[in-house]
């Protein structure tokens, strides 16, 4: 699948062909052959119900988007609109019904391939680095932005990925003072990548480490304290002094304030979201939801973009499965680090539609239900 990804990214940025849904059938091909494993007989009847709901949720908010506008086109909604996004979002409940239905299976074995894939594009995006390879950028040839991600054709996927692998690697080498080596090497690799949302998780990592599996943890807790204190009291000057080391963002920073840099102008998207609500959404749609679904439309701030979606009951539905079947089963440490997880996957957006992110993310959360008693 990452060799597809990596034909698409050639297709794209060299050839400039603007079809790029070669993965997209090949996960579509996977989805189907996941449902056709599920033995439905094994699942809770409550998650049946709520995605019962869940699709009687989106055809409603068709129909209406069909009478408003009158120019809802079945095709096209299937091949790249609506309905393509709704099979997407749909993929984690699949997802967890099929892991929910076969219990058997080894997450572990299939993480370590996800692994030696990982590994070696790690060492194209060093080779990408070193030599300074346009294709292997995150953010195509021209752009002045930093950043390497090597076979991807979506740095945003990688980044998910990266950062799951390196959840992973840290739950062995904590719980079987293994793969050190590897966990560093990654580490160092994900920072390659070039986006705040690994950095951010690293920091977070970092921390919780310090604070809750090292010797001296109170001393972190109180060091880890007082630096959230200082940052958020110097966080312009802080925020200036980062802008100011780069060529990208000091350019951008002249046009945006320091929330719009930060949040890589999806606080703009957000505005422009809900003024639109406001114009052209009735009652209904804030339960329902109800937009033509594009780069045009989401915000990129996950819980968000699945309000604009699926409305109300879209949000509940999601949150409740993840408190359910994600979360719950955990021990403290597989608690936190997926709740880290989900912070940043909400913050950065785009999570739940990444097809091999959230293959990996419930087969991470599989390998640490089967670990429980190790990982505490």
């Amino acid at each position: 699948m990452l060799i597809i990804d990596f034909i698409t990214k050639i297709n794209i940025r060299i050839f400039h062909n603007s079809f790029n849904r070669f993965s997209s059938i090949i996960k579509i091909v996977l989805l189907l052959f996941l449902i056709s494993l599920i033995d439905y007989r094994k699942l809770p009847r409550k998650l049946l119900i709520f995605y019962a709901i869940l699709t009687s949720t989106f055809i409603s908010s068709q129909i209406w988007l069909a009478n408003k506008w009158n120019n809802y086109d079945f095709w096209s909604q299937f091949l790249r609109g609506n309905i393509f996004y709704f099979v997407k979002y749909s993929f984690i409940i699949i997802l967890i019904s099929f892991f929910l239905s076969n219990r058997k299976l080894e997450a572990k074995r299939l993480l370590e391939v996800f692994l030696k894939v990982v590994n070696i594009n790690s060492i194209l995006i060093v080779i990408g680095f070193i030599f300074s390879i346009n294709v292997l950028k995150s953010y195509g040839m021209t752009s002045l932005r930093f950043g390497y991600d090597g076979l991807f054709t979506k740095v945003g996927e990688a980044t998910y990925i990266y950062i799951l692998l390196i959840m992973y690697l840290y739950l062995e080498y904590i719980t079987n003072n293994s793969k050190k080596i590897n966990l560093i090497f990654i580490s160092i690799v994900a920072l390659l990548l070039g986006t705040k949302a690994v950095y951010l998780f690293l920091a977070l990592l970092l921390m919780f480490h310090l604070c809750f599996k090292v010797r001296y943890k109170r001393f972190f807790r109180v060091f880890f304290s007082v630096t959230t204190i200082l940052v958020i009291a110097f966080n312009k000057k802080i925020i200036a002094f980062l802008i100011s080391n780069s060529v990208f963002w000091k350019k951008l920073s002249d046009q945006y304030n320091y929330l719009t840099l930060i949040t890589s102008t999806r606080d703009l998207l957000l505005k422009r979201a809900i003024e639109n609500m406001n114009r052209d959404w009735d009652i209904i749609n804030y339960f329902i939801g109800g937009v033509y679904y594009n780069k045009s439309t989401y915000v990129e701030f996950e819980f968000v973009d699945v309000f604009i979606f699926f409305g109300i009951i879209g949000v509940f539905i999601f949150s409740w499965m993840i408190f359910k079947f994600i979360l719950k089963p955990l021990s403290f440490t597989g608690k936190v680090l997926s709740v880290i997880f989900l912070l940043i996957s909400s913050l950065a957006g785009g999570f739940l539609l990444t097809i091999i992110g959230v293959t990996l993310f419930c087969l991470l959360n599989e390998y640490m239900k089967e670990n429980k008693k190790l990982i505490q």
